[in-house]
Order: C-alpha cells, then structure tokens, then sequence
C-alpha cells in the first residue's frame, strides 16, 4: 500500500524492496516475534512513581501469553494491513523540528496529518475497502508512514552497485524502519491513546516499567534485536558498517561494572583502556546517536556518570534473520519456552566509553 505522486516511483524498484519486506511481514506474524505486539495488545495501563513524576506503562497480563491472545494480536495487525500507507517524504518537504534528521521514518495518525499532503491528490493515495469506511471503522485512524528518501535512493540508484554486505545492511534497516514505525501506528490504531486507559492526550506509554522514556519504536527494537541498531554515521548508501550504542546512568563508583556488564558479555571479554586526548572527554554526546536518547535521557542529573557501550554489528548476525534455517530455530524455541529472547552478537568489536 504505497502512494504514488511526486518524488514516490515505488513500481520501479519495488522488486528490490521484496527481501526486506518479507523479513517486516516475518516480525508481524510468526509467534515467536509477536510477544512485544501481544503485550501492547493486551497489557493494563499501570502508573508508577518516578522522582515525583507519574510513570504510564504497559502492565503484563495473562492473556498476551496464551494462543488466542496471538491470534487476536495477528487479526488486529492484518486489519490494520487494510488501511495503512507508506510515503516517501519528498525533499525538503519537513522541517528538522518535525522529522529528526536522524529518523528514517515518521509515522501520522492520518494523510490530514501528513505535512506535505498537499502534493498530493486523492487518487494517489492507496484505496481502502469499503468495509473499512464506514460504521466502526470510519472512526478508527487510518495511519500514514512516511520513510527518508535515502531508502528510496539505494533502491533506485544504489543497489547495483552495492556489494552483497551493504545490500544486507541496507535491507535490515529498511526492515527494522517498517516495523519500528508499525509499532507506532498499531498503537495509534488500536485507539488506546484516546481512552482512559492510556494518556488522553496521545501521549505513548511505556511498554514496561523498566524503560526511561516512552517510544515504542525504540522499545520495539531493543526487545526485538536486543539493542537499536544504526549505520555508521547514519547512510544508508554505501553503508560499511552497522552499529549499536548502549547508555546506562550510575551515580555511585561501585555500581560502574554491574551496568557495564549489563550490556557486555562478562567471560571472555578483555578490555584495553585508551586515554582520549585532552579537549575530546565529550567527543559521543548522546544527541548525534539515533535512540541514545531512548537509553539516557539528555539532561541527566549533575552527579551522574555515564558508559556507554558501542558493538559493531557482526554481518553473520544480519545475515540470519534473512535464513530459513534461523526462523525455524526460533520457532521450535518458541515452542518450547513460549518466551522469545534475541540472538546474541557472537564475537565482535566492542568501543566502551565513560564519562561523568
């Protein structure tokens, strides 16, 4: 369900979009990637007390666990299949208040909301059944995802000359956008936002009650892929590496190892410290990094000390969530547990830097 219009040309390079679109669909309907859905689905809104402040979050139920639970998640996301839509966001076309430079997606609960709807007509959106206009659904919202043009541009320019890596990188984070911005607009969808039972102000809860803010396409990927994943220095075209960075806040000396090794394995791992020349103490700060944000919260306390962890992402990790063999992995461990947990790096490069 793509628009056409200006600056959209989707038919032209949809069929290099099928492999990363076939691993979204994989995260939208096989049980073993659905428990993050099913808990949005079902959980009960729970308030808890931080510093003074009220804390929304995503209280589990015994329902998001059972088979029918599952079911019901999956009929919801294919409902919401009928009347979703993907744009690609013309140049310009928002300002970096609206659109962070670092996103790569944005999600709107209608095409009303869209910025830049004006460029199109009517006929260039994708049509909805008739079943979905009226009656019950006609209130519901008919979200609209709008992606970076730089997604669009490796598929049209980029991809015959990419090497096999850069197009496995590129498709994981086109992947990963889908279904990051699904998660905001299944909320959206489902209406909670706009009940007593979550904010009424449209405001997203927190998925659960260990996270620092509330975004659930971060929370989404940090359940999903275990961290938020990035292309070095943010390009999608002639993208050479995939890497993740993890911030945890301590105020005490003696809790710096139990948060550093929250984020790393503990056996096996040898560090080697590196001074950073004098000037360059601050040379991460937390807002270049898509998602940081998410992990620590900028203006932290005074009195607080920050790690933060950085893995490059091994391409054998990427590589085996495009394999039929690793989804039938999961599927038996599912199974058996009925729990899903996301697949560890395996040996790779790990940069860990510390600042108070």
């Amino acid at each position: 369900r793509w628009a056409t219009g200006p600056y959209q040309g989707t038919h032209h390079f949809y069929h290099r979009m099928i492999v990363p679109l076939r691993l979204a669909s994989l995260m939208l309907t096989e049980d073993c990637a659905l428990p993050w859905f099913t808990h949005l689905t079902y959980g009960h809104r729970k308030e808890d007390y931080f510093n003074g402040k009220p804390k929304v979050f995503v209280q589990p139920t015994k329902i998001e666990h059972t088979p029918y639970g599952r079911r019901k998640t999956k009929r919801k996301l294919r409902q919401l299949a009928h009347m979703i839509a993907f744009v690609w966001t013309p140049p310009g076309s928002l300002d970096h208040d609206v659109m962070d430079a670092r996103a790569y997606g944005i999600t709107w609960p209608s095409k009303s909301h869209v910025p830049f709807s004006y460029n199109f007509r009517s006929h260039n959106w994708p049509t909805i059944d008739p079943k979905y206009r009226s009656g019950y659904w006609a209130r519901r919202p008919k979200p609209v995802i709008s992606l970076r043009q730089d997604f669009g541009q490796f598929f049209c320019k980029g991809y015959r000359t990419a090497t096999p890596c850069e197009r496995y990188r590129a498709w994981f984070m086109f992947a990963s956008t889908i279904v990051h911005e699904v998660a905001h607009a299944y909320y959206t969808w489902l209406g909670r936002h706009s009940t007593k039972h979550f904010y009424a102000d449209g405001n997203e809860p927190h998925w659960s009650v260990e996270e620092k803010n509330a975004e659930l396409g971060f929370s989404w990927e940090s359940v999903t892929w275990g961290r938020v994943i990035d292309p070095w220095q943010g390009e999608i075209l002639n993208c050479h590496a995939l890497t993740s960075i993890q911030t945890r806040e301590f105020r005490h000396p003696k809790d710096r190892d139990r948060e550093l090794y929250s984020l790393i394995e503990k056996n096996g791992t040898k560090l080697h410290k590196c001074p950073l020349p004098r000037g360059q103490a601050a040379w991460i700060p937390s807002k270049t990094w898509r998602g940081n944000q998410w992990f620590c919260e900028d203006g932290g306390l005074a009195n607080l000390n920050y790690i933060c962890v950085i893995h490059a992402i091994p391409m054998n990790w990427v590589f085996q969530w495009f394999q039929v063999g690793s989804w039938e992995e999961r599927r038996q461990e599912f199974k058996r547990s009925g729990k899903y947990a996301p697949p560890g790096l395996g040996p790779t490069f790990v940069l860990v830097y510390e600042r108070d």
